[in-house]
């Protein structure tokens, strides 16, 4: 059982999937979230209440759900991280990025993501990417890119707002080079599931993507800061054991 956030969920996860004692789904993986965002445990029902996460915990419902495996470069050393709700690259991985350093520092509260998201609106621009989604090629300058199992992050904003946790693909949403007063106008669609029909964002679904950039593209994976490209993601059907109170469809 993981009490914390959803740094603390992908500790365990990773745990989960890179110990050899035993295949990974004979681990049930259930949460008392306490964290910040949360927003893995939103997309399963589980409460922020700790009564109501105990009972969904007693109730033990457990389902199977999607992992996914991201291969980075930290300076020239290869390194490699299992998530199970959102990878995010470009913008995304910069504001975790700050976040993060604040949280070091003993900050938090549930606006600390959104207030770096408008910070570090001023300094980021866009970077030219050459991406593959299961052998399908794609040259874009990017705004940023999220790689979604589940649908939630930064505190509930659906980057990829149909994701299916179980259905064996990654859902992918790109937002192309974009002018600044229109990310802010559209910050609505964030979280009212219509972020697809913004005219700069596409949104594609698969199984293993590579990404190169000029700049080098930052990654973050569960709110956790990692590396930057060459980047690879591959997904893990079906691989981890988890409690839940509703599951998505």
């Amino acid at each position: 059982m993981v009490v914390g956030g959803d740094g603390t969920l992908n500790e365990v996860a990773n745990g989960i999937l890179t110990q050899q004692t035993c295949i990974s789904t004979d681990i049930t993986l259930a949460m008392i979230a306490v964290g910040t965002g949360n927003d893995w445990g939103k997309m399963f029902g589980i409460s922020a209440d700790y009564e109501q996460a105990i009972r969904i915990i007693r109730e033990g419902k457990a389902r199977l759900q999607d992992a996914g495996i991201v291969e980075y470069f930290r300076g020239t050393v290869k390194e490699n991280r299992y998530f199970i709700n959102i990878a995010g690259l470009g913008f995304d991985a910069i504001v975790v990025q700050r976040t993060n350093l604040q949280k070091e520092k003993g900050r938090k509260g549930k606006a600390l993501y959104f207030m770096n998201l408008l910070q570090s609106l001023m300094l980021y621009s866009h970077t030219s990417v050459e991406m593959e989604i299961d052998g399908r090629k794609i040259e874009q300058d990017v705004f940023s890119i999220s790689i979604g199992i589940g649908r939630y992050s930064g505190g509930g904003m659906m980057q990829t707002p149909f994701a299916i946790p179980d259905d064996g693909l990654f859902d992918i949403t790109i937002i192309k080079k974009i002018r600044k007063a229109d990310i802010i106008l559209s910050l609505k669609k964030l979280y009212d599931r219509s972020i697809l029909l913004h005219p700069r964002i596409e949104g594609f679904r698969g199984k293993d993507i590579l990404i190169n950039s000029v700049p080098l593209i930052h990654v973050e994976a569960d709110g956790e800061t990692l590396g930057h490209s060459p980047i690879r993601f591959q997904i893990i059907p079906k691989s981890i054991n988890i409690v839940y109170d509703h599951f998505p469809e």
